[in-house]
């Protein structure tokens, strides 16, 4: 088992550049991705969401992992005119009537293409990009 952890973070650490991204999405594998790229002492950028609707737990749980790891992560957040016109012509709770799409676009995915702009390699705990 040691030796296959070692292996991987030989391959995670010849992978790594300075314009490759973790994006942080709160899980445990995300935090172990993190620790793999903390683990190589090559530059890397930690990034996440932040879509307006976390808990509080969240935000702490954000704080300890900086502390932890000596780590600023970027946060990428919705564009507010959106969100505003979002919410006035469909209210707070329109994600839960039109299956997550608009919503999600608007919270998600348009952020995370503006953050993932530019970057040649990202990783996360459940996909690859």
């Amino acid at each position: 088992m040691k030796h296959r952890l070692f292996s991987s973070l030989e391959t995670f650490r010849q992978k790594i550049v300075t314009d490759t991204g973790v994006f942080w999405n709160n899980r445990a594998e995300d935090v172990a991705l993190i620790e793999y790229a903390k683990l190589t002492g090559q530059p890397f950028r930690a990034f996440s969401l932040d879509t307006g609707r976390l808990n509080l737990e969240t935000y702490r749980f954000f704080d300890t992992i900086e502390k932890h790891y000596k780590i600023n992560i970027e946060y990428m957040f919705p564009d507010a005119g959106e969100v505003h016109a979002l919410v006035r012509s469909k209210g707070l709770f329109s994600f839960s009537e039109d299956g997550h799409q608009e919503c999600c676009q608007v919270r998600k995915v348009r952020p995370l293409r503006r953050m993932l702009k530019g970057l040649r390699t990202w990783i996360t705990g459940g996909m690859v990009g």
